[in-house]
């Protein structure tokens, strides 16, 4: 029983590693980014988005929380919170790498991570939305110190617990990078199967 188990965490380790080296190669991409539109409007439809398939991952807060579409919600604007991790679809996240460098981050729903209405203010809530890949839909991986990223948006801020929270519930916005630790995080993968 002991090796079934150091062999699913050996296992679950290189998953996570093979993760965290495809998403850093997107920073060695050029980081110039089209404006294809006005956010949340008449942008491009949720079909094929010429990115290239990535990932699937838990991304892992500094309280050992997961980002989680609140209620489990299906719907455009549905908050994004940290809460406890439960392996359940809802905080499963696909990464797809865009021709840019910049990637997209998928919800269960096959919505996107946004930037709400592209704000570039401190303290933006990222939501789920339609995916049409405008800037406030496209995010940059950064390293950080014992394997982290940070998230950083195309407005050149950080995805951020707010007020550094513990606390199940706590909404994910964006604020300037400071390099805390709520800003830092950490994508964990599974095998699992689809989503």
């Amino acid at each position: 029983m002991r090796l079934c188990t150091t062999l699913r965490t050996t296992a679950r380790a290189a998953a996570s590693c093979a993760v965290t080296a495809i998403a850093l190669t997107a920073l060695s991409a050029p980081s110039a980014v089209a404006d294809t539109g006005p956010p949340h409007g008449g942008g491009h439809g949720g079909g094929h988005d010429g990115g290239h398939d990535g990932g699937i991952v838990e991304i892992q807060t500094h309280a050992d929380k997961c980002f989680d579409v609140a209620g489990i919600s299906a719907e455009d604007r549905a908050p994004i919170i940290q809460f406890g991790c439960d392996e359940e679809v809802h905080q499963r996240f696909k990464i797809r790498r865009l021709p840019d460098g910049s990637v997209a981050i998928q919800t269960f729903s096959g919505k996107c991570l946004d930037i709400l209405h592209g704000s570039p203010d401190d303290g933006a809530p990222l939501v789920q939305f339609r995916c049409h890949l405008n800037p406030n839909q496209r995010f940059r991986f950064a390293p950080a110190s014992r394997g982290r990223v940070e998230i950083r948006t195309l407005a050149g801020k950080c995805l951020d617990v707010r007020g550094g929270s513990l606390d199940d519930g706590t909404p994910i916005v964006q604020f300037r990078c400071h390099g805390g630790a709520n800003q830092r995080f950490h994508l964990a993968s599974e095998p699992w199967s689809g989503m």
